[in-house]
């Protein structure tokens, strides 16, 4: 199998476990010559218009949300991914829905995400991102414990 882009799914929330994924990411692109995509997915608002909040004050939340994340993410990618030949994309919907788009629209051959160790009803209520793309990504998907680096 040949590696020639990886996406990297950077919880921007997590800053810390983000940096161990990084390093992961870092180190596979490095062996293998990878290009890298990041994406952050940013939440929808869309479920709060029901406590009637105006249509144009969640759409400019968003867009702010949005901006905020960019700026966010270039920063991240720059200090921790820097040398290397990545691109960035903030997304905006149900984040496992929005990665699986990212993968199969930038043609990855790698997942590298990191994991929340979620449990119990946490889980249930939840769910897991990382679990739902290793089910349905078309690409293997490498889970990264950030807490142990380990995967």
């Amino acid at each position: 199998m040949e590696i020639r882009k990886i996406l990297f799914p950077v919880d921007l929330a997590d800053p810390a476990g983000a940096e161990a994924v990084a390093a992961r990411v870092r180190a596979f692109a490095e062996a293998f010559g990878a290009e890298v995509l990041a994406v952050h997915v940013v939440a929808e608002l869309a479920d709060m218009s029901g406590l009637s909040v105006p249509a144009e004050t969640l759409s400019g939340l968003e867009a702010d949300a949005v901006a905020g994340a960019e700026r966010k993410l270039a920063a991240f990618v720059a200090d921790r991914l820097g040398g290397l030949p990545v691109a960035t994309q903030v997304r905006l919907g149900d984040v496992a829905e929005e990665l699986l788009a990212a993968v199969g629209d930038s043609g990855a051959d790698l997942v590298i995400m990191g994991t929340h160790g979620r449990k119990g009803l946490d889980w249930v209520v939840f769910g897991s991102v990382a679990a739902r793309l290793v089910r349905a990504a078309a690409v293997p998907v490498l889970t990264v414990n950030p807490g142990t680096g380990a995967g």
